[in-house]
């Protein structure tokens, strides 16, 4: 990923590509900047690879500094929300140079400068509605990938499964802003869109990490099964190959019978779907 000083960056980018890279983010006059390591790789925790994160507000209640590690799914708007400011957008910074717990100053070749004189040099940005907007669309768009990536969808059954707390609380948070209007506030859009981003980010990040083991222990053997068997599908360059192992899918699923797996009467459409949502984000 192309990384030049003072240029936006989604909020939705995750720490994993952004290691060694510093940023700020802003709402109005608040921001947030941070630094990001490189991800260090857990092996002992279902190969969970956790980022050491450095951040500093520049206004609210103590503390201002925070150093946390953070999963490497995680995303910057949600970096951002640990210091309860619901960024708006994000922008590189050429470098940051750390003072404790003082305000850190932003390094510009051979300058050193403020972060006030930092953030005054941020290109404009929508308001924070359209950015709020904007945001849950990217989410959406994403599920609906996700959705439609049966091997995805089979690794990570709790991410679909409505019985899953935390997946049941996201499909809550989408039905809430499904109700958001052009009369709703600006104030409740913003809440709505920040109630689905970080629902998202819990429900998605609760089924990675928990994987194949939110399925019974004698189904998880055939789902790997499964899963291989579509990604094959949907790499296959002959006909005959996908068709083999499409109703192979079809045939495991349908011994399995969970509610937590994809309907196999469904998978004629979706087993050809576009790459899996893990190299989207």
């Amino acid at each position: 990923m192309a990384r030049r000083a003072w240029q936006p960056l989604p909020l939705d980018t995750t720490v994993k590509v952004l290691a060694g890279a510093d940023l700020m983010a802003v709402n109005g006059a608040d921001f947030v900047v941070a630094s990001i390591e490189a991800v260090d790789p857990q092996p002992l925790a279902l190969d969970l690879a956790l980022a050491a994160v450095y951040t500093w507000r520049n206004g609210g209640d103590s503390p201002r500094y925070r150093e946390r590690q953070v999963p490497e799914y995680t995303t910057v708007e949600s970096v951002v929300l640990a210091h309860a400011v619901m960024p708006t957008a994000a922008f590189y910074l050429p470098g940051l140079r750390w003072r404790g717990r003082l305000s850190p100053l932003v390094i510009d070749q051979a300058t050193t400068i403020s972060l006030t004189a930092a953030f005054a040099r941020l290109p404009r940005t929508s308001g924070p509605r359209e950015a709020a907007i904007a945001r849950v669309a990217e989410i959406r768009a994403l599920y609906g990938r996700m959705l439609a990536d049966i091997a995805y969808r089979i690794e990570n059954s709790a991410f679909f499964d409505s019985t899953v707390a935390t997946t049941r609380q996201f499909q809550t948070a989408l039905a809430l802003w499904s109700d958001v209007t052009r009369s709703t506030s600006d104030e409740e859009v913003i809440r709505r869109s920040a109630l689905v981003t970080v629902a998202f980010d819990t429900a998605r990040a609760n089924a990675e990490t928990i994987g194949e083991l939110h399925l019974p222990h004698t189904a998880r053997g055939p789902a790997r099964r499964a899963a291989g068997a579509a990604r094959l599908a949907k790499s296959s360059t002959t006909e005959a190959e996908r068709d083999a192992a499409h109703s192979h899918v079809v045939s495991i699923l349908r011994s399995l019978a969970l509610d937590c797996l994809p309907d196999p009467a469904a998978l004629p459409r979706a087993i050809t779907a576009p790459p899996r949502p893990n190299s989207a984000r």
